[in-house]
This record gives C-alpha cells, structure tokens and sequence, in this order.
C-alpha cells in the first residue's frame, strides 16, 4: 500500500486529490468507524461523522487555521470524536418523544422546565431554518443516509449534499448556543455538564 506522508495528506485534503483522500478514507475510516459503533452509532454515522470532518479540516486548510501538532490521523480522530458527542447531544434534544409517557418518568427539581424550555429553543431556531436545511435535517436525524438525501433533495453530487448537511449542522448548533435563553436555562440547570459545548 503507498504511505503519504502528513503534509501530504494535508496537500491532498486542499487540491481535492482522489487518490489521497480515498487513502484517506481506507486509512482511518476503520478506526472512527469502531469510534461510533462502540458509542451507539452506525456505519452510515461513522461515514457521516468522517465526511463532516474532512470538510472541517479542509476549511481550515484553506483559511490557513490548521497547524498540526499531532500526527495526522491523531487530530482526524479528535475531530471526528467531538462531532459525534456532538451529534448525540443534539440528537438527545431534538429526538421527537411521540411515545414518550413524561408523567411516568421521574425527573430531577428543575429538569422538567429546562427540558421543555430547551425544546422551545431548539424549534424556535429550527423554525427559521431555510426550507431545505429543514429538511435535510429532519431526515439526518432519522438516521437518513447521505445518498437519501441526495437523491429526496435532487443534488447532483454527494459532495454538495454532505456540505449542505454540515452547513445546516452547524447553523442549528451556532443558533442555538448564541440564544441568551438557552445560555441561561444551561448555565442554571446544568451547570458544569454543557449540552452541546
């Protein structure tokens, strides 16, 4: 098998090099994959979780952020594991409890109004969410695969649709944790164990 070296990967990553990339993917996909498995995920999260990342690191590529000061592999990792915690933070709070029997459940003084005030928040923003980043993530966090959404959404890549799931990702998260509302229900009730941050 040809090795890169991490400045290669990095060049590869930057000019959209196939032949690096997929290296890339056959490399350290095993590794993230068992990440996500062991947490809960699936083989379609690892694979959405690895094509964020190298969006991300991409993105700070080209805007000249990214110095590595791990191996390369190290620092995929560690971009791939925050955005799957992420993930499960997120999909804990906008997870739609229509079996849910709330009365039966015992929850800590407090937990029942900053859950609900939570909820609130996250709606509001996703509310104002374009149409299309609706639903995309609507679908996302039904556990759709990238190329389902491709294909409901129309997009003639699959590159396209993984930037749009991110760029939509992102938007929500952002939203949310700038909301005065949700910084002071969070900082309130939860205190040292952040919801997404």
């Amino acid at each position: 098998m040809i090795m890169f070296s991490d400045n290669e990967y990095i060049t590869g990553i930057l000019e959209h090099n196939d032949l690096i990339i997929n290296h890339i993917y056959k490399q350290f996909m095993p590794m993230v994959r068992k990440m996500v498995i062991t947490n809960g995920g699936s083989t379609d999260h690892a694979r959405d979780v690895f094509q964020d990342a190298i969006i991300i690191i991409y993105r700070k590529i080209k805007s000249g952020e990214l110095t590595l000061n791990c191996k390369f592999s190290t620092y995929l990792y560690a971009v791939t594991r925050k955005l799957w915690i992420q993930e499960l933070k997120l999909r804990k709070k906008t997870r739609m409890y229509n079996d849910a029997q709330p009365d039966l459940l015992e929850e800590p003084d407090g937990m029942r109004e900053y859950n609900n005030t939570l909820m609130r928040v996250i709606m509001k923003h996703f509310n104002e969410l374009s149409e299309d980043c609706q639903k995309i993530l609507r679908m996302h966090f039904n556990n759709a695969t990238i190329d389902d959404i491709q294909l409901i959404m129309g997009y003639k890549t699959r590159h396209h649709t993984i930037d749009r799931k991110y760029r939509c990702k992102r938007s929500l998260i952002k939203r949310i944790i700038n909301d005065p509302i949700f910084k002071k229900v969070n900082h309130e009730y939860i205190g040292k164990n952040r919801i997404l941050y």
